[in-house]
């Protein structure tokens, strides 16, 4: 099912405003007459010549700044939320094109009954739905919205209906909620740290599950195959941490912090249990690596137990505990004398503690750690502190153990970086492809379905991507790239489905990747697609930036502005000399507006100024030059080059 064409009444800055998302037909509506008028298209272009397998159709949203592009794809949202009753409640109509039956199905909300005018739709047969079939048809309806800027609404209001809000914004708040929900984290750890761990695991998941025999034609760069993992330095975090412990617990009656000196060395001791250099130099350099992750676990658990969530008195005791399971350092495993101390901790803290639990996903990691012994990885002569892991079939089940793990023990603080070593416009891309990729739910043999979840999971036959600024942030490179990649992969993921895609951009670069009758143009809060365009596919830039973007210049305000003036200036110089008027005699500014027009990109402009300015030098010329100059010109050749010995003799006659 495709959305061919929405009206609404009211949304945002649009007021009795159609929009067509597809050049098969043609929409008129008549709010006077309740009439709405269908006829099929007489620029039709069939999908099937552009898209292929299951791409039903592209639409690009494009304007001036302002003009409503992200208002449009929110209302779309809003609108199709309508079937649970909590969409947009004002009266909007929509047509949908149902493939498989070949049929156009109008939906109206809120609105006097609905006259429709079907004579000139000759192709396909027009029905009126009622809200409860247009209920099924949305439930079948996979939206997904996606968005690569930080905005307010995004992360503050949850979308309506039943969406995949992949906006960076609805990542942030849901991988947070639902991180939360499951205990991995607590209500005040860090929305934003979060997010990044929750993303790299994300691109982990597309890495490992997405296999396509030909993915080298759908994925434009080489995806990774090592995941580089930098442990951030200890550094002052040891004496952070006693300062933590210390600031949480040693305070008098009044809440004012008092120093006690035993109690400070005995936290002191505690903290520092595992950076002795001794031990450093017993291990081999990949037990460094993995050494130097536990440090980090170790101190977040100290600060776990440590967090002040309950009363004074108890926090008292919970750090007695910290400091009475400390033992020295007898030589043997240091794994095992760091487990053992938490061993210790958790039995001490279950006598007098109701949060002795807090300790479990450190021990689990640091048996996990001990166990399997990490996993395959390399590393570095100069980086210490980085170790390079594979991501191959034998490593998979254990580098996402090790993430779970990680995701469960690094809320006190973050102490590993991951990174692909990609570009920025490769991340992003990466990025891209990992958010469209966990929409799937991927079983066991690695198949991927799209589900809505009601009361239960209903299977999805159609997808409506809604891709919001979808340039931010690429590279013209990949933005050339990025419509014939972003069509071949979601083709590929969503195979199951027919899938519709509404993307709104300021780059022109991809607004040559679709013909104009699939390109709505807004301007001023105004649809104005039904004036004049030019062509967009395959169409120039310039063309495009000044038509499409609504701009009356496709330069820089800067050197607009700098070019304007030189322009302006010349012309005054000019006049100022035909007059004789002294203050036209500025070499000074001749040299500058010089140095202006040899650096103007644009030939006719440069080439316009130059004679400006040849003008201007030709003025500044006295009667006596000018004389002298037509007397040159009168001359013989042979009676030049005598001239021009006399000069030079002169001159060499001078310099002595």
């Amino acid at each position: 099912m495709e959305l061919v064409y929405l009206w609404v009444e009211k949304y945002g800055y649009f007021k009795d405003t159609g929009f067509h998302f597809s050049n098969m037909f043609e929409f008129k509506y008549n709010k006077e007459t309740s009439n709405l008028a269908i006829s099929d298209s007489h620029t039709k272009i069939m999908n099937p010549v552009l898209y292929s397998k299951n791409i039903s159709n592209l639409s690009v949203v494009v304007g001036d700044n302002g003009a409503g592009k992200t208002s449009l794809l929110r209302g779309i949202i809003e609108f199709l939320g309508t079937y649970e009753d909590y969409g947009h409640l004002g009266k909007f109509l929509g047509a949908f094109y149902d493939y498989h039956n070949s049929e156009l199905k109008v939906f109206s909300y809120n609105m006097n009954k609905l006259n429709m005018t079907t004579k000139e739709c000759k192709t396909v047969k027009v029905s009126p739905v009622s809200k409860s079939e247009f209920r099924q048809v949305m439930k079948r309806t996979k939206l997904i919205y996606m968005n690569n800027v930080l905005d307010l609404n995004d992360y503050s209001y949850r979308k309506v209906g039943n969406v995949k809000d992949a906006s960076l914004g609805g990542l942030i708040r849901d991988d947070f909620l639902r991180n939360g929900e499951m205990n991995y984290i607590k209500s005040d750890e860090n929305p934003l740290l979060n997010y990044f761990n929750n993303e790299v695991y994300r691109q982990l998941k597309f890495l490992y599950g997405y296999n396509h025999k030909n993915m080298g034609t759908i994925i434009p760069f080489k995806l990774p195959d090592i995941l580089k993992v930098k442990t951030l330095l200890i550094g002052d975090r040891l004496n952070d941490v006693i300062g933590d412990l210390l600031i949480n617990h040693v305070k008098d009656s009044k809440g004012n912090s008092q120093r006690n000196k035993s109690i400070e060395k005995a936290i002191t001791s505690v903290v520092n249990m595992t950076h002795q250099p001794e031990w450093i130099k017993q291990l081999d350099p990949k037990q460094v690596r993995v050494f130097n992750m536990v440090q980090h676990l170790f101190l977040n658990a100290l600060i776990e137990v440590a967090k002040p969530n309950t009363t004074k008195d108890t926090r008292l005791h919970e750090l007695d505990c910290l400091i009475a399971a400390y033992q020295p350092y007898q030589g043997g495993s240091l794994l095992l004398y760091i487990s053992n101390y938490l061993i210790r901790l958790r039995d001490s803290l279950e006598r007098i503690s109701n949060h002795a639990n807090r300790v479990a996903p450190y021990q689990d990691f640091l048996k996990w750690l001990d166990d399997n012994n990490l996993f395959e990885f390399e590393i570095s002569d100069i980086e210490t502190d980085t170790i390079y892991i594979k991501l191959n079939d034998s490593n998979k089940e254990y580098f996402q153990e090790f993430f779970a793990h990680y995701n469960k023990t690094c809320q006190p603080f973050y102490f590993l970086n991951f990174s692909w070593g990609l570009s920025t416009g490769e991340s992003n891309m990466l990025s891209l492809f990992a958010r469209l990729y966990s929409v799937l739910d991927v079983n066991i043999r690695g198949e991927g379905r799209i589900y809505n979840y009601f009361t239960r999971k209903v299977k999805c036959d159609n997808v409506l991507l809604l891709i919001d600024e979808a340039d931010l942030s690429f590279h013209p490179k990949w933005q050339i790239m990025y419509v014939d990649v972003l069509l071949k992969l979601v083709s590929d993921l969503f195979r199951s489905c027919r899938v519709q895609v509404i993307l709104t951009t300021h780059s022109p670069i991809l607004l040559s990747d679709v013909p104009k009758s699939n390109v709505i143009y807004l301007k001023k809060g105004i649809n104005d697609s039904a004036n004049n365009h030019q062509e967009t596919f395959g169409q120039n830039i310039h063309t495009l930036f000044t038509d499409a973007f609504f701009l009356d210049k496709a330069t820089g305000h800067f050197s607009n502005r700098i070019i304007q003036d030189v322009g302006n200036d010349l012309d005054v110089l000019a006049k100022q000399a035909q007059n004789k008027d002294p203050k036209s005699r500025n070499k000074h500014n001749l040299e500058y507006y010089k140095s202006i027009i040899s650096i103007i990109g644009e030939p006719i402009i440069r080439k316009a100024f130059e004679f400006k300015l040849k003008e201007v030098e030709m003025a500044y010329q006295t009667e006596t030059l000018k004389e002298a100059i037509n007397l040159y010109n009168g001359l013989t050749s042979e009676e030049r080059n005598l001239l021009i010995q006399h000069i030079i003799s002169l001159s060499e006659k001078d310099t002595e």
